[in-house]
């Protein structure tokens, strides 16, 4: 559910309030009910490769103590590579 969402639930609670209606006469599942909430695969590896980078620069910098590119990269390929296997592992433990 993107941010904006979760304006519309807060702006419509106040206005329910202050109007004497309950927020139960709009329950937050139907505003959630849309198809283009998720993520695409691009959206999701673009947001793993800049988290993957981001704490690969961490890693690399608290370990060497300055900052390699060659060993971000790698360590960055390697953890993204990590969060795709450990999705896949968990999408084969929820299929029947």
């Amino acid at each position: 559910m993107c941010i904006a969402n979760y304006f519309k639930i807060i702006i419509k609670n106040l206005v329910l309030t202050v109007e004497g209606s309950s927020y139960n006469d709009y329950p937050v599942w139907e505003i959630n009910d849309k198809k283009d909430d998720k993520l695409n695969q691009f959206q999701m590896f673009f947001i793993r490769a800049i988290i993957g980078l981001f704490v690969a620069v961490i890693i690399t910098r608290m370990f060497t103590g300055r900052i390699d590119i060659p060993y971000i990269v790698g360590l960055a390929i390697i953890l993204v590579g990590l969060a795709y296997f450990s999705e896949y592992l968990r999408q084969r433990r929820n299929k029947p």
